[in-house]
């Protein structure tokens, strides 16, 4: 601390943004400190040489949606828009947005990304990223859940806490399902 007091002119040479960690460092920023905001959303994305084998970008797919899982089981969130992209090589890009109103689990999410890859993949060109990602929380905003599936999702959600327990306990790769292999 008594170095960056004493450092002031080298900080200042950096002009604002300088400026701003000098004061934040020394406490005469008089900001106060922000409170953990809730999550809006959750994504992953990976880049990778080109892939031609629609199973393979499917496989990998799925293996990104496992960890989207575990982490929106972590924090124990209900999220209702699915979002998968798929770039292919020389810049096209390919994406789609799905809502659904229904009660979050491990089955119902691959099927949704599953169905979302089969309506936008393109055949004959290699993908070089993936990206998905889900928000739109319904804990955060007042929605209605669907009714006529409510109580067989609250069964596969128990099913998938309980696989989300086994996974916090002994690992993400503990539990895979086929279309991971």
């Amino acid at each position: 601390m008594s170095d960056v007091k004493r450092h002031k002119i080298l900080f200042e040479s950096w002009k604002k943004p300088g400026i701003q960690l000098y004061r934040r460092v020394t406490e005469t920023d008089h900001e106060g400190i922000r409170i953990k905001e809730e999550r809006k959303s959750i994504g992953i994305s990976r880049t990778f040489d080109a892939i031609y084998n629609t199973n393979e970008i499917n496989r990998r797919m799925m293996v990104m949606a496992r960890h989207i899982i575990y982490m929106v089981m972590a924090i124990e969130a209900n999220p209702t828009s699915y979002y998968l992209k798929i770039g292919y090589e020389y810049g096209v890009k390919v994406k789609k947005t799905l809502t659904v109103d229904r009660i979050f689990y491990e089955t119902l999410f691959k099927a949704m990304f599953a169905q979302m890859y089969e309506a936008i993949s393109l055949t004959k060109k290699g993908a070089v990223k993936l990206t998905l990602s889900v928000s739109n929380f319904s804990s955060l905003k007042l929605k209605t859940l669907s009714l006529i599936e409510f109580n067989d999702d609250s069964k596969e959600k128990q099913l998938h806490q309980n696989t989300h327990d086994l996974r916090t306990r002994f690992g993400l790769d503990i539990i895979k399902t086929a279309n991971e292999l």
